[in-house]
């Protein structure tokens, strides 16, 4: 065998196996590989929101903005080498969390803009 699970100490995968036979079976490790549950989103409070607009409007903020949304989700797609159905799958959870966390950046700096352009004409949120 090769591979990650070759590396497994015994005793590791002994818990493993105890915690399938256990009554709770699969079941335990489909809930260990559930993503975060996040109340809010991840959204920032509403100050964070609007300071970023406000960064992002100036000349250097979006220079900065720019940046990040370069490195993060408009980033390409990571080689994948192995040539095996893990490293793409690795590869592809690693390029879907860059591109989460600048989608957020964008999404938190167009909430701000909203809010100040809101503040402005004196709408309500």
């Amino acid at each position: 065998m090769s591979g990650p699970a070759a590396h497994i100490p015994r005793n590791v995968a002994r818990e493993m196996k105890a915690a399938i036979d256990d009554s709770s079976g699969w079941k335990f490790f489909e809930e260990q590989m559930l993503p975060a549950v996040m109340a809010d989103g991840f959204r920032p409070h509403d100050q964070v929101m609007v300071a970023l607009a406000r960064f992002a409007a100036t000349l250097d903020g979006a220079g900065v903005v720019a940046w990040l949304r370069a490195i993060s989700d408009c980033a390409p797609y990571p080689f994948v080498t192995g040539g095996n159905l893990e490293h793409a799958a690795l590869g592809a959870a690693k390029h879907e969390g860059r591109a989460h966390v600048g989608h957020l950046i964008g999404k938190a700096i167009s909430e701000g803009q909203r809010q100040i352009d809101q503040h402005h004409t004196g709408g309500t949120p």
